[in-house]
C-alpha cells in the first residue's frame, strides 16, 4: 500500500523540506551533481540559523559538506520524491505534488532565497562553484583535495564568473585575490589580437 501525500508530509524534516524546495527551485531544473547541491544547501542554510545547525556542515574533501544533508537527499529519493540520473537530482512528479502541498504550509522557509540560490550556483561549472565557496567560507577548506587546483585557476574562474554575471568587478578581485585594476588588465590582456 502506497504511503499517502500527507503522510509523507508529516515525516519530512526541515531539512529535508528544504532539499525539496531546492529541488523545486528555477522551474525544477535538476540539480548538476552530489558538490552542486551540498554547495546550494550550505549557501541556504547560512541563511537560516535552525537550518545550518541541522545540517552541521563540516570540512571535507570538496570544502562544506553535510551528511545530514546527504541522508536529507537520500530519504528524499527513497520517499520516490526526487532521482538521481546520470549524477543529476531531479524531483519526481510526486516530489512535485508535495512541493505544491508544502508551500500552502511551510511559512519558516524563505523560498526565494532558495530560488536565488539555485539560480545563481546552478549553472556555474565545478570549479566555480568551488571557488565562489572556498574563497567566502576559507573555514570549510581545510580538508579539500583539490584546494590548490582550483586555487590555481581563480584568475581565469573569477574572469569566468564575472563575464557570466555572476558576480560584479569588486567580487570578482576578490575571488581572484588581485586588485581590480589587474583583474580588468588581466581581460583586456585576454581580448588583445594574437
Amino acid at each position: 500500500m502506497q504511503t499517502s501525500n500527507d503522510e509523507i508530509i508529516s515525516y519530512l524534516d526541515k531539512l529535508e523540506q528544504s532539499a525539496l524546495f531546492l529541488l523545486s527551485g528555477a522551474n525544477n531544473s535538476p540539480i548538476p551533481g552530489d558538490t552542486a547541491y551540498q554547495k546550494e544547501l550550505f549557501l541556504i542554510a547560512n541563511y537560516d540559523e535552525e537550518l545550518n545547525s541541522v545540517a552541521d556542515f563540516q570540512a571535507y574533501n570538496f570544502g562544506p559538506f553535510s551528511e545530514p544533508g546527504e541522508t536529507a537527499m537520500e530519504n528524499l529519493i527513497a520517499y520516490g520524491l526526487a532521482e538521481k540520473i546520470e549524477q543529476k537530482y531531479l524531483l519526481t512528479q510526486r516530489g512535485k505534488e508535495i512541493v505544491e502541498m508544502l508551500k500552502k504550509e511551510i511559512t519558516d522557509i524563505d523560498l526565494d532565497e532558495i530560488e536565488d540560490v539555485k539560480i545563481f550556483l546552478n549553472d556555474m561549472t565545478h570549479d566555480e562553484r568551488i571557488l565562489f565557496t572556498y574563497i567566502l567560507h576559507p573555514d570549510y577548506t581545510s580538508e579539500s583535495k583539490i584546494r590548490e587546483k582550483v586555487l590555481a585557476k581563480r584568475i581565469p574562474l573569477s574572469i569566468s564568473l564575472y563575464k557570466k554575471g555572476k558576480v560584479g568587478l569588486e567580487m570578482a578581485s576578490h575571488l581572484a585575490g588581485i586588485s581590480m585594476e589587474n583583474l580588468l588588465d588581466k581581460m583586456r590582456v585576454k581580448r588583445a589580437p594574437a
